[in-house]
């Protein structure tokens, strides 16, 4: 073993050369543009190894080499011709992703044939790939073209330790340098893709006002004829063909309500929703909802109670759309309550209105309580009975929310519901 190998190896088994190539990976780690990275990078390197030249190639997008930097011991100049290293020996390592050290590459038989051997006169070389996430980035070549063996396995582990460390580096430092022209192209990526999403919701706007103007007039039509057959305006009609009857009303009325539903949640995501505001009494409004929502209690041993802190409380609000936010919940209550009370109780404290909304029904079970308000899903304690389009509870949300209010709720499954709307008297 020469003494230059002997030297090598004493370094890195008393922990000093292994403390120095820790803090040149810390080094690394703090340059973050690319051209001075490497510059320290092969400056070091034939430092390392005591190589003659060191040259950084790395793999360029259509698999061809390119030597990034390339430099002399004892000199500032770099150089980036291609044609100054063994194409041979880094096509070998590159497609292996295998460290290689040559001791004369005028007699390796892997490699003696190879032109640029012969025209450099090439002797000591090592090469090792640059991976960085299971990728190759590039590698390392440094060679010694005057003396044969001057380097050993012991100065390519250091070149295998160092070349881990600095393709991370490498790396960061080109994401770095390249961030300007990834922000522009992620900015491209978002306009492109927001475009494509407002073109998809415009089609699916014009898609679902095509189909519910379709479907409205011959379910409204179908809808009407039916309450006009049992109303015996064509005659007397049998039990069982006022049973059928009801059932058509019914089935209708519900693709009804599901149209309506499935507008307005679509207006509402699309931001094409606007209030109609207007100021009117609340009290007034509730009162109104009082008959539709008994005749769904009917046959079922259930009080409805209403409440009201004031006899008149003027509001500024869309009247239509608040009405539908009391309706669909106290139908919500109608539709899972079997005995007990649905009680509606309104308050005023300042400038806002508060109203809950309690009932003794099913209850919602604790895994569902965390996506109510999401669209098309109902809970699996549904009774089934009580038909819904999973829509109910989204849309009275987003309409609360559109008046600048609030809705929370508390359920336990057995006990029943409560549900709480705060919104302000003024809606601005």
């Amino acid at each position: 073993m020469s003494n230059q190998q002997g030297n090598a190896v004493d370094q890195l088994e008393s922990g000093a050369l292994l403390t120095k190539l820790l803090n040149l990976s810390k080094q690394m780690a703090e340059i973050r543009t690319l051209k001075p990275l490497l510059d320290f990078i092969v400056g070091e390197l034939l430092s390392l190894v005591n190589a003659e030249r060191g040259f950084i190639i790395v793999l360029q997008k259509d698999q061809q080499l390119e030597v990034k930097l390339s430099r002399e011991r004892g000199e500032s100049k770099f150089h980036n011709d291609i044609d100054q290293v063994s194409r041979s020996i880094i096509n070998f390592v590159s497609k292996l992703e295998q460290p290689l050290l040559v001791k004369n590459a005028s007699l390796d038989p892997r490699f003696n044939t190879a032109s640029s051997v012969f025209k450099l006169r090439l002797r000591s070389v090592m090469c090792v790939p640059l991976i960085t996430k299971n990728s190759l980035l590039g590698v390392f070549y440094v060679e010694n073209r005057a003396e044969s063996g001057v380097f050993s396995t012991r100065e390519l582990e250091i070149l295998e330790f160092f070349s881990h460390h600095a393709a991370v580096s490498i790396r960061n430092a080109e994401l770095n340098d390249n961030l300007e022209e990834i922000v522009k192209e992620r900015t491209q990526q978002y306009f492109e893709a927001k475009e494509s999403a407002e073109k998809a919701n415009s089609a699916k706007t014009e898609f679902l006002s095509y189909i519910s103007h379709e479907l409205r007039s011959p379910l409204t039509s179908t809808l009407n004829y039916s309450e006009m057959l049992q109303r015996r305006f064509y005659g007397e009609i049998t039990v069982k063909q006022d049973s059928a009857l009801r059932n058509i009303s019914n089935g209708v009325q519900h693709i009804l309500e599901l149209v309506n539903d499935l507008l307005d949640l679509n207006q509402i995501e699309s931001g094409s929703m606007y209030l109609q505001l207007t100021d009117f009494d609340l009290v007034a409004l509730l009162n109104e909802t009082y008959p539709i929502v008994e005749s769904l209690l009917m046959g079922k041993p259930i009080s409805m109670e209403y409440s009201f802190e004031k006899s008149r409380m003027m509001i500024n609000g869309d009247r239509k759309r608040i009405k539908q936010i009391f309706l669909n919940l106290l139908t919500n209550a109608a539709k899972f309550t079997n005995e007990g009370y649905i009680r509606l109780h309104v308050t005023q404290d300042g400038q806002l209105i508060k109203a809950t909304i309690t009932d003794t029904g099913i209850g919602i079970p604790q895994e569902d309580q965390a996506w109510i308000y999401e669209s098309y899903r109902q809970s699996h304690n549904n009774p089934k009975h009580a038909i819904g389009t999973g829509l109910g509870l989204p849309i009275t949300k987003k309409l609360v929310e559109l008046h600048h209010g609030e809705i929370e709720f508390e359920s336990q499954v057995g006990t029943g519901t409560q549900f709480t709307v705060q919104f302000p008297i003024y809606n601005s």
